[in-house]
């Protein structure tokens, strides 16, 4: 509902489509910032009207099928 990582998330878990997803130490637009990345499945969604607008509850699977291979990063100098 106008918030696009939400319409992401919930589009992937409608449709099964896998989504990248990075799991940072902070901002990712931040050097030095490290964390791992993957393609995923989001097998679980749920976007209960008892949440506040700022929470969420999803369930992501790794794909076996991903185009770019599960990785430790760290944003470069």
């Amino acid at each position: 509902p106008g918030n696009v990582n939400f319409d992401i998330l919930q589009t992937a878990f409608e449709t099964g489509a896998k989504v990248g997803i990075a799991m940072m130490t902070g901002p990712i637009a931040t050097i030095g910032e490290q964390g791992y990345q993957a393609e995923m499945y989001v097998t679980g969604f749920d976007d209960d009207q008892a949440h506040d607008a700022t929470t969420i509850s999803a369930t992501l699977r790794p794909c076996a099928d991903y185009t770019t291979a599960p990785d430790f990063v760290e944003i470069p100098v």
